[in-house]
């Protein structure tokens, strides 16, 4: 009886072993993914106008690509043929190479208006969470935080901003204004990303910085605990 055993055993660890044998050499190796050119046209001036490392990633990652970065100085990309003619108000700026398979998964963005096309890239602008306003001239002593009142990083940048007037430590000779992103057309009017609650919660903070611009601070802290 105990050979019986025995071999029975030994009969299931045999195939077991090459069960798993069988698995492992029917196991397929990850797909490569298609290697895709990146174009940044970054500033020369400001780091914040430099190529921004979770965009790479998540534009990436979206397209199922591998990036292939190559940065380019905003002077550069105005004297390249290629590259002339485009919209540098905002930096970086983010260009794909296009191919049929990245301008289909861009279909959307297209559609919607979220990203733009030439012949040759995908040009998406004004994606990056920092940049520099290339046309804008400096202003000395002021701050300008553009913000969606409903938005939460719009939130946060307000609520440090308030934290800091309160500790005393927003600098004497600081002008801070908030500035309101909105969208705007002839046929549909006013919109915003997060519905028109937050476009006319805009125009009510408006008011309330012109006409009552003592209360507007100790507004938006209480606004933005709700």
């Amino acid at each position: 009886m105990k050979k019986i055993v025995s071999l029975l055993v030994a009969v299931v660890l045999a195939g077991t072993v090459l069960a798993a044998q069988a698995k492992k050499e029917t196991k397929k190796e990850p797909a490569k993914k298609e290697k895709a050119s990146f174009v940044v046209v970054v500033d020369e001036e400001y780091t914040a106008g430099g190529e921004d490392k979770g965009l790479t990633a998540g534009l990436a990652g979206f397209l199922e690509v591998e990036p292939e970065v190559k940065t380019v100085p905003y002077s550069a990309a105005k004297a390249d043929e290629k590259l002339a003619g485009l919209d540098y108000s905002f930096l970086p700026l983010y260009l794909v190479k296009k191919t049929p398979a990245i301008r289909e998964k861009m279909a959307k963005p297209l559609e919607y208006g979220y990203v733009q096309e030439n012949d040759e890239y995908i040009i998406l602008p004004h994606q990056t969470r920092q940049g520099v306003y290339t046309t804008k001239t400096v202003k000395p002593g002021v701050m300008e935080i553009f913000v969606m009142s409903q938005c939460p990083y719009g939130v946060m940048a307000e609520n440090a901003v308030i934290q800091a007037l309160k500790d005393g430590n927003s600098p004497k000779a600081k002008d801070v204004h908030i500035r309101y992103i909105v969208d705007y057309n002839d046929a549909k009017g006013f919109s915003s990303m997060h519905g028109s609650g937050e476009w006319e919660e805009d125009v009510r903070q408006l008011l309330i910085a012109k006409y009552y611009p003592s209360k507007y601070w100790k507004y938006l802290e209480i606004r933005n605990k709700v």
